[in-house]
């Protein structure tokens, strides 16, 4: 994780960062670790580059903002820094918490489905997905997200 992360900072100026809680925030002390949020840069198959929006919190941070919050943030930041690549966020269908997140940013849902898995390929990747994007993607660089699983 810190290898990808350091590698996406070297290549984008941007990768992940860790959230903690601010001063007088309800049932937190200030400096609890919240979570994390990333924009990772993606190498796809067959070529082309996508930034992945992604965010992991702790259970008791959850349904609280603090997701939506940072993904915001990194948003800002990557348009700030100039980053020219396409931001692209995978979330597992049956996950409506994230969606909820997904769906109240700059992005627009642009596939869901079921990507075509090897037999060597984790478990998750069979499972339905659905991909947003912070614009129209071509279809070579979709079906390279796709295919991350």
């Amino acid at each position: 994780m810190v290898r990808r992360s350091d590698a996406s900072w070297d290549a984008a100026g941007v990768g992940e960062w860790g959230v903690r809680a601010g001063a007088g925030v309800d049932g937190f002390d200030e400096g609890d670790f919240l979570g994390v949020v990333a924009a990772t840069v993606k190498t796809l198959a067959g070529g082309g580059q996508v930034l992945n929006l992604g965010y992991r919190f702790a259970p008791r941070a959850w349904g609280r903002g603090f997701a939506g919050e940072a993904a915001r943030t990194v948003l800002a930041a990557v348009e700030a820094a100039g980053i020219r690549m396409p931001v692209t966020a995978r979330v597992l269908a049956d996950n409506p918490a994230s969606i909820r997140v997904l769906d109240r940013l700059p992005l627009e849902l642009v596939w869901r489905g079921r990507s075509e898995a090897g037999p060597d390929a984790p478990a998750t990747a069979r499972r339905e997905r659905l991909i947003y994007a912070d614009r129209p993607l071509e279809t070579a660089v979709l079906d390279g997200v796709i295919a991350l699983g």
